[in-house]
């Protein structure tokens, strides 16, 4: 089969991708400039369907209502191992969790701990051999999308190619929901005399 082929058979909605998340599930999100923003903005859709589905990241840079908002309690935990503006907020609300770890661990601890079911991130388009680059974030992607049962990927043409060991063979991957969103991007800081 072509890989467009395999591409174009991969390609799903939100809802059908978000689908495929369950009760009890581990699901690893990709880090950063890659953190999958359209599929985590609609998570707290699936609520009514699912319980205590772990949601595992860092760094988390949006501020997403499966863990901002309390009724989500007892159906997500946003366990992260980095706390952001958004995770410190919601932490009273018992839907967020903090797990210390040292970053060049983090994947080998936590599969220690719990293999993952389903994958979340981004990556470039493919190119004609069917390979995609995980592009802004190649921190536990790669470890994780070998583990996980699922993978999904946000497809976006906003995100830059990038060489070395961050390529990911279209037949690694699950399920592609395709975006055009624009890429996260962080404002320095006025400075001021402080």
């Amino acid at each position: 089969m072509k890989y467009e082929q395999m591409y174009s058979n991969k390609v799903v909605s939100i809802a059908g991708a978000l689908e495929h998340i369950k009760s009890n599930d581990e699901v690893v999100c990709a880090l950063v400039g890659c953190e999958p923003v359209t599929l985590l903005s609609n998570l707290h859709k699936i609520k009514d369907r699912v319980e205590n589905v772990s949601v595992v990241s860092a760094m988390m840079n949006g501020e997403y209502e499966f863990f901002l908002n309390p009724e989500m309690k007892g159906h997500f935990m946003l366990n992260s191992w980095f706390y952001s503006k958004g995770p410190r907020k919601a932490h009273p609300l018992g839907t967020v969790s903090y797990v210390p770890m040292q970053l060049h661990q983090f994947s080998s601890r936590r599969m220690d701990y719990r293999q993952p079911n389903v994958f979340l991130g981004c990556a470039s388009p493919m190119d004609k051999h069917g390979y995609m680059s995980l592009s802004l974030c190649t921190v536990m992607e790669k470890d994780f999308i070998e583990a996980a049962d699922i993978v999904i990927l946000e497809v976006n043409p906003n995100l830059p190619r990038t060489y070395g060991d961050t390529h990911v063979h279209i037949s690694q991957v699950d399920y592609i929901v395709e975006t055009n969103r624009e890429i996260l991007t962080s404002n320095p800081p006025a400075i001021n005399e402080k």
